[in-house]
């Protein structure tokens, strides 16, 4: 197993609102998948051959 150490400086206050955050992201592209084309592309309906 492998093991990290990060070490931050001051300068992470000053960017870290920069990047998007990932809950607005999120909630603004929300998009809502029918069980159908969610089956479709996983492949749960078999159809006889």
């Amino acid at each position: 197993s492998d093991a990290f150490i990060f070490r931050t400086t001051e300068r992470l206050l000053e960017v870290c609102n920069q990047a998007p955050k990932v809950r607005k992201q999120l909630d603004e592209h929300k998009f809502y998948l029918e069980y159908g084309s969610y089956a479709k592309f996983r492949h749960k309906i078999l159809k006889p051959e």
